[in-house]
């Protein structure tokens, strides 16, 4: 297996890439990816990156140190194109890839950022106020996106949101002491233009639980989690989104 590593900063402001999360990839080369947070996994006892020990310490504090990154593989140059993200997580190019979305987990929502036309190199709101913590979008098979919904904001999770500094004690106390998302599945569905078709939903997470990313493909609907051993699989005939 051979590991490229695009670079260890961006170029434009000599920030260094600590928490890479997820890409999309131009058909012209380019690769647009994330990166979630300046506070980056460390190892656990085990020896692993615990990157939800950093996700969880990043929600705490509400850093905003989240961003989008376009490298160039033909100049080598990494450049910052939205920086100041609540937690910067999926990304997806659209259809005719004249735009790029990025997801703010703790911001609950998808900022979209102009690659052409008018409104190039500028930035505007995609998707808000979501009803829970996003995760992975991708592009659907009518141009639309799919959105991954990790859990839902409980009392719990909106008073530490609402309390950074509560949040960052009990990181500092104790890791366990963060609060635990509660078991919950869904995935939504929209348009090109990000307005709400519908969603697929387990309430209680008995089937699929803390969906991390969604991909369609010939018809069905493919659901990853990283809290689960398996791949969940959908055929989209045969379900009916719910609005």
């Amino acid at each position: 297996m051979t590991i490229t590593i695009a670079a260890s900063v961006t170029h434009d402001d000599n920030i260094p890439i600590r928490f890479p999360d997820d890409i999309s990839i131009a058909s012209d080369g380019r690769v647009y990816f994330s990166d979630a947070s300046l506070v980056s996994p460390e190892l656990d006892d085990k020896g692993n990156f615990d990157v939800m020990y950093a996700s969880k310490l990043d929600i705490a504090m509400g850093s905003g140190s989240g961003r989008l990154l376009r490298y160039d593989p033909i100049t080598k140059h990494t450049e910052t194109l939205i920086s100041g993200l609540l937690f910067a997580n999926g990304v997806a190019l659209s259809s005719n890839q004249s735009f790029v979305c990025v997801v703010e987990t703790v911001g609950f929502r998808v900022r979209r950022y102009w690659l052409t036309g008018d409104k190039q190199n500028s930035t505007d709101m995609f998707l808000s106020a979501l009803p829970g913590f996003p995760d992975g979008i991708s592009l659907a098979a009518d141009g639309g996106f799919w959105l991954a919904i990790f859990a839902p904001v409980t009392p719990v999770v909106s008073l530490v949101l609402n309390y950074r500094w509560l949040g960052y004690l009990l990181s500092v106390m104790n890791p366990h002491l963060l609060p635990v998302a509660k078991p919950y599945g869904a995935v939504y569905k929209v348009d090109p233009q990000g307005r709400p078709i519908g969603s697929l939903q387990d309430p209680k997470g008995l089937v699929v639980d803390k969906i991390t990313s969604v991909t369609e493909n010939k018809g069905k609907l493919y659901i990853g989690s990283t809290h689960l051993p398996f791949i969940g699989m959908f055929d989209l005939e045969q379900c009916q989104l719910s609005l």
